[in-house]
């Protein structure tokens, strides 16, 4: 995938360089990825370059969002069911990009690349106190709750016209 979103944003699936280049960034915010999505903690570039060789396109994907150029975050796809033609993402911006409409430009980006590819329904596994996630997903995305009955996390279901 790739697609110029602004002037500032595009968006391409992640190759073994933009793997490189993000990691650093993708450390720093770590205890964030372990608690949100659970990462491992000793998560390494090497398990990032094997998911890289393993995945199946398009849909078991990683996403990049490169701010003027400078790759800034994630955006996973996986879990597609066929039947069902939903999938689930996940999206991480680092901290160092964060509160500029990132997330949400990009998000509605991917959303138009899986309506183009026959996903109708796009789900969304997040972490009951990630409130700025639920916000985006309630408020600038109009996703409702589809299952609120883990401990942990709160499913959000968001349908493709």
């Amino acid at each position: 995938m790739y697609r110029k979103v602004d002037d500032h944003i595009t968006l391409s699936s992640m190759t073994e360089e933009s793997a490189r280049l993000l990691f650093p960034l993708f450390r720093e915010d770590i205890s964030e990825l372990v608690r949100w999505f659970g990462f491992d903690e000793k998560y390494s570039l090497e398990n990032e370059l094997q998911y890289l060789a393993e995945r199946v396109l398009p849909y078991d994907d990683a996403i990049v969002p490169f701010w003027d150029g400078v790759p800034c975050g994630r955006i996973g796809l996986y879990d597609h069911d066929a039947d069902r033609h939903s999938i689930y993402l996940y999206y991480w911006i680092s901290s160092r990009y964060r509160r500029r409409g990132i997330a949400t430009v990009c998000i509605r980006a991917v959303l138009d690349h899986l309506r183009s590819i026959g996903i109708r329904e796009v789900l969304f596994d997040v972490d009951r106190d990630n409130f700025a996630s639920i916000h985006l997903l309630e408020h600038l995305l109009d996703a409702h709750v589809k299952d609120a009955d883990h401990e942990k996390y709160v499913i959000y279901a968001l349908e493709l016209q």
